[in-house]
C-alpha cells in the first residue's frame, strides 16, 4: 500500500474511571475497520503516536489509552508488574466490550502487549510489538549509555513535531507521575515474561529498528523462541522510535501482516469444512 494522502480522521478522548484508577484513551479511524488497540512505550503516552495512529486508522478503528500513571490516565498506588498493567487495559477492554481486536505494543507498550496477549489469547486476534521490553537483558548503566549513543545518530530521521511531544510527555509524567515513571523502568529492566509467553495463541511480528542500540536485537530472538507462531522482522536503518517517525512504514507492514492472518485463517476455515 503506498500512502499518498493519509486522511486525516478524527480523535475523541475520552476517560473512563474505575475503582482506583482512570483511563485515558484516544480513539478514531475508519469506522468499518476492526478493532485495533495501540499501547505505547515507556515515559510517555498515546499523545506522541498521532501520526502513526492517523496512518493506522486508514484501515481499522484504533483506540490508544494512556497506560495507568502516564499521561492522563492516573493510578493509585504502586505499578509494580506487567500483571498490574494487563488488568488496567483488561477493564478497559471489557468497558468497551472488545470481542476481538487486533493488537500493537511498543517498546515497554511491546511488553505490555505481549503478557496481555498471553492472558486473554481468545481475544487477541493477532499481534505485533516494536522494539519490545519484557526480556531483562541490560543494566541501568548499560542503558543510558545505548540511550545516549543512540539519539544523536537518528537526528536526520526525526519529525521535530513528534519529538517536541515526546519530551512534552516526558516532562509532564516526570513532574505528575514520577513514581510511576520510575517503576515502570524497573519493571521493563528487571521483569521477564518469558515464562508467559507460550500461552499466546494469536500469529505474531516481532518487529525491530535495525540500528535500535536502546532494546538490543537479542530480546526480539528470545521473544520469536518462546512465541510458537511468530516471525521476526528487521527494518532497514530504523532505530528505537522508528515506528513514531515513519508511520507509513509501520502501517504498510501492519496492514500486510493483519492481511495475511485474515487469509491465513480463511484458508484454514475453508480447510477444515472439507
Amino acid at each position: 500500500m503506498i500512502f499518498h494522502n493519509i486522511v486525516q480522521h478524527p480523535w475523541t478522548r475520552k476517560q473512563i474511571e474505575f475503582s482506583n484508577f482512570s483511563l485515558s484513551y484516544v480513539e478514531g479511524g475508519n469506522p468499518s475497520g476492526n478493532p485495533l488497540l495501540f499501547i505505547h512505550g515507556w515515559s510517555i503516552s498515546a499523545e506522541p503516536y498521532q501520526d502513526s495512529l492517523n496512518a493506522l486508522a486508514q484501515k481499522y478503528w484504533a483506540i490508544a489509552p494512556d497506560l495507568p500513571g502516564f499521561g492522563h490516565s492516573d493510578y493509585s498506588g504502586s505499578l509494580s508488574s506487567y500483571q498490574t498493567y494487563i488488568y488496567c487495559i483488561w477493564q478497559l477492554i471489557e468497558r468497551l466490550n472488545l470481542a476481538q481486536f487486533q493488537l500493537i505494543g511498543h517498546s515497554f507498550g511491546g511488553g505490555v502487549a505481549l503478557a496481555l496477549a498471553a492472558a486473554i489469547p481468545q481475544q487477541v486476534i493477532s499481534l505485533i510489538v516494536i522494539n519490545s521490553t519484557g526480556i531483562p537483558l541490560i543494566s541501568i548503566p548499560d542503558l543510558v549509555q545505548r540511550r545516549f549513543a543512540e539519539l544523536p545518530q537518528q537526528i536526520a530521521q526525526l519529525r521535530w513535531t513528534v519529538w517536541s511531544k515526546i519530551v512534552q510527555a516526558f516532562g509532564d509524567n516526570l513532574i505528575f507521575h514520577g513514581q510511576h515513571l520510575i517503576e515502570g523502568a524497573q519493571i521493563a529492566l528487571y521483569e521477564d515474561i518469558r515464562p508467559w509467553l507460550s500461552e499466546i495463541r494469536s500469529p505474531c511480528l516481532v518487529l525491530w529498528g535495525e540500528r535500535d542500540y536502546f532494546t538490543p536485537i537479542e530480546i526480539g530472538y528470545c521473544i520469536v523462541e518462546a512465541i510458537a507462531n511468530s516471525k521476526l522482522q528487521i527494518v532497514p536503518g530504523g532505530y528505537h522510535e522508528w515506528c513514531m517517525m515513519q508511520p507509513e512504514t509501520l502501517a504498510e507492514i501492519s496492514f500486510d501482516f493483519f492481511d495475511q492472518v485474515k487469509l491465513s485463517t480463511q484458508i484454514d476455515y475453508e480447510s477444515s469444512k472439507i
